[in-house]
């Protein structure tokens, strides 16, 4: 499927913003409506065409909040995944614990004593600020402001985290560590992009998947 023909049916699509359509909350922004649990995205090339790479978000509630398994393959093979556990106030996204393994046998598993905050709401016609330090040391520093994007005709809210890395403890600038993504109203994340625009990963669809 080409990435511009994403297809976020009536029945998903649709019933995931009607859900969300009275929420501005962090939750709403960060988490899919409860018809939806599964995100599928596309790595498109240089050329904008499907790549051999794709990445699956599952959302998944436990008695906290929620286990987000992000898992990364090529050509269908496992590059590498991620679960993370968060929670939520009303206007943060906060990250408790990640477990990450890669196609190598690497394997970390990070408490967070001090959970770490993974997505803000802004304030109407401000922009909020945070960081992020990563289990290696390094920092993201984030900025988020309010934003919408256009899905099938229709104009939906969302939130635009600009996002800059730093290494030696967040000292030292990384200029390529720089990324943008949008995190959609009743949808979830929906897009991220590279310093330069290109789209590094966009949502291809969404969908329910039952859970053992």
């Amino acid at each position: 499927m080409h990435i511009h023909k994403l297809i976020l049916t009536a029945a998903v699509g649709l019933s995931a913003l009607t859900a969300h359509s009275q929420s501005t909350t962090a939750k709403s922004f960060y988490i899919p409506a409860d018809s939806v649990n599964q995100s599928t995205f596309d790595h498109p090339g240089a050329d904008g065409m499907p790549s051999a790479f794709a990445t699956v978000i599952v959302y998944a509630k436990n008695d906290n909040g929620y286990e987000v398994l992000s898992k990364k393959t090529m050509e269908s093979r496992m590059v590498s995944m991620v679960a993370r556990y968060i929670q939520f106030t009303n206007n943060e996204v906060k990250l408790t614990r990640e477990r990450a393994l890669n196609a190598f046998g690497g394997e970390t598993d990070k408490y967070y004593k001090l959970p770490q905050t993974l997505l803000k709401v802004p304030v109407p016609g401000q922009k909020a600020y945070w960081s992020t330090t990563q289990p290696s040391g390094d920092v993201e520093k984030c900025t988020a402001e309010l934003a919408s994007v256009i899905i099938s005709g229709k104009t939906i809210p969302a939130i635009k985290v600009a996002k800059q890395g730093y290494s030696n403890g967040g000292k030292t600038l990384v200029a390529w560590a720089n990324t943008t993504e949008y995190y959609v109203q009743g949808i979830g994340l929906y897009k991220i992009k590279y310093k330069n625009g290109q789209t590094m990963e966009i949502l291809l669809e969404q969908s329910y998947q039952p859970l053992d």
